[in-house]
């Protein structure tokens, strides 16, 4: 059964007895990202190309990546990989996540993925519900490849100018009650995945699983 497979989120946590829990303000002591005015300029003006070019290809290459890449740049133990891992925990939990971010050692190269996973993301067109059931998915298949529920795994659904993020810990799912607008809270979104990154290497440090 591949992630793309699961369509109800309550479906997906009942079949691997998940709590499901809402949080209203989840991120709201991160404090939001510098970015540069040119930066934000490039934001807006593909906001405004979106009204021609809606395809999902479009808002992966404009919106999505560009951010992630932003945040990566000042998180040189994470990795990243963008439509290209295919993500086996077993037969019912396997597939290609649009991106994934797991932990490196210091000297690491790059290409080589390795464990803890710490985040995963799917870019939805406006299908947030069918987007977090395969995300939730996703994430529980990371947590039982890095054999421990102690490291937790963030999962991310986003349209490119919506964004909504969730936190797996052990059995409990958290989803985050807000959402975030590109086009108002860039550098909030920013700041965010600056610190589910940061949280996640602090995390599997802590565990001496980075080495």
């Amino acid at each position: 059964m591949a992630f793309s497979d699961f369509k109800v989120l309550a479906e997906v946590a009942q079949k691997y007895n998940i709590l499901i829990y809402e949080k209203d303000a989840f991120f709201e002591d991160v404090l939001p990202s510098s970015l540069s005015p040119a930066f934000i300029e490039d934001m807006r003006f593909s906001l405004r190309l979106r009204k021609t070019n809606a395809s999902e290809y479009f808002l992966c290459e404009s919106l999505i990546y560009p951010l992630f890449s932003k945040v990566l740049q000042q998180n040189p133990k994470t990795n990243f990989w963008s439509h290209e891992y295919t993500l086996t925990a077993s037969p019912e939990l396997t597939g290609v996540p649009d991106y994934l971010i797991s932990i490196k050692a210091e000297h690491e190269n790059y290409e080589q993925l390795r464990l803890p996973f710490v985040a995963v993301g799917d870019a939805k067109k406006d299908d947030f519900a069918g987007g977090w059931a395969q995300t939730l998915a996703e994430m529980i298949a990371c947590q039982q490849l890095n054999k421990t529920a102690k490291i937790p795994i963030w999962g991310i659904v986003t349209t490119g100018t919506i964004w909504e993020f969730g936190r797996l810990d052990g059995n409990i799912f958290t989803q985050d009650l807000y959402s975030y607008s590109i086009g108002t809270n860039t550098e909030k979104i920013a700041g965010i995945l600056d610190f589910i990154l940061k949280e996640g290497v602090r995390c599997s440090e802590a565990l001496d699983i980075v080495i």
